[in-house]
């Protein structure tokens, strides 16, 4: 184990994923079971259905897990959470839609000291490796990972970045939590050309 984070998997698998009762059910009980300050997710617009319905999926139960009233389809259901976490969207593959239009993003993160984390992750992702090869004909998925990470760096002066989008509509929380808990490691475009 690389980051010492529990796995847990609420039972959709690939291309099988609905926006239904079903399954809000089980994203609203896993908020409520984790009760996260912050909440990370795909991209709303992303090249993939799965990824966008997994977005839309965690932006529906960030609210409705504090919810009172919404009671789930589950047999021993979690009680309602006291707020609603910070939300942020990861970016898009290769930064672009379904239609290769950029997707906006709000700020970066410096992940220069633990690319090398990130590398060692992304390469024990074995399922994800050959499910490329056979379907995109790409098998050179981490040096894709690093180039993409070393544009998005570029684009605020490190040496590689991640970048995000913050979901700020009523009533999730604006302000810029991951800024204060990592300082220069978090910069937008703005501050990193002043």
């Amino acid at each position: 184990m690389i980051l010492g984070a529990p796995y847990i998997c609420l039972g959709e698998s690939d291309l099988h994923l609905f926006f239904d009762n079903p399954t809000r059910s089980k994203a609203v009980e896993l908020i409520r079971k984790v009760d996260p300050i912050i909440v990370m997710t795909h991209s709303p617009q992303d090249y993939m259905l799965d990824h966008q319905l997994t977005a839309d999926l965690m932006w529906d139960a960030c609210f409705n897990a504090s919810v009172p009233n919404y009671v789930t389809n589950q047999v021993n259901p979690v009680k309602p959470i006291r707020g609603i976490p910070y939300l942020f969207y990861a970016d898009a593959l290769n930064g672009t839609d379904r239609f290769g239009r950029r997707t906006e993003v709000d700020f970066y993160v410096d992940v220069t000291s633990t690319i090398k984390v990130k590398e060692e992750m992304l390469a024990r992702h074995e399922s994800q490796r050959s499910w490329l090869r056979e379907q995109h004909g790409v098998d050179h998925y981490i040096l894709q990972m690093k180039s993409w990470s070393e544009a998005k760096g570029s684009e605020v002066g490190v040496g590689y970045a991640e970048a995000f989008r913050q979901h700020r509509g009523h009533p999730f929380p604006g302000d810029q939590i991951l800024g204060r808990i990592l300082g220069d490691l978090c910069r937008t475009k703005e501050e990193a050309q002043s």
